[in-house]
């Protein structure tokens, strides 16, 4: 018994990403790393201010890479993220820890 010629099978195909997604993800990073980078050079605040600014730059890129690179958006992919979840929780166990001896 031979599978007949004229079937074909069907095949899931996903959605494809439009690359203008990809391109705006990283034009943002891109203006995030300028900006610490323009901060640092040109100290316009104080240090404090400095600091909380990258910081929350930084962190703006952390979910933009999560989000966009690492497909974290599709369907499925909840292993990923508990295993991001628990490194990010276990960091900041160990931050803390550090922090306190």
């Amino acid at each position: 018994m031979e599978p007949s010629l004229n079937k074909q099978s069907q095949v899931n195909v996903k959605k494809t990403r439009s690359t203008s997604r990809f391109l705006w993800s990283f034009m943002w990073m891109v203006l995030f790393t300028a900006l610490s980078f323009y901060l640092v050079a040109y100290p316009h605040f104080t240090f404090t201010t400095t600091f909380w600014i990258i910081l929350g730059a930084a962190v703006i890129q952390v979910f933009l890479q999560l989000y966009t690179f690492m497909h974290l958006d599709e369907k499925g992919n909840i292993m990923p993220i508990i295993f991001i979840v628990l490194g990010l929780f276990i960091g900041v166990i160990s931050v803390v820890g550090i922090i306190l001896m």
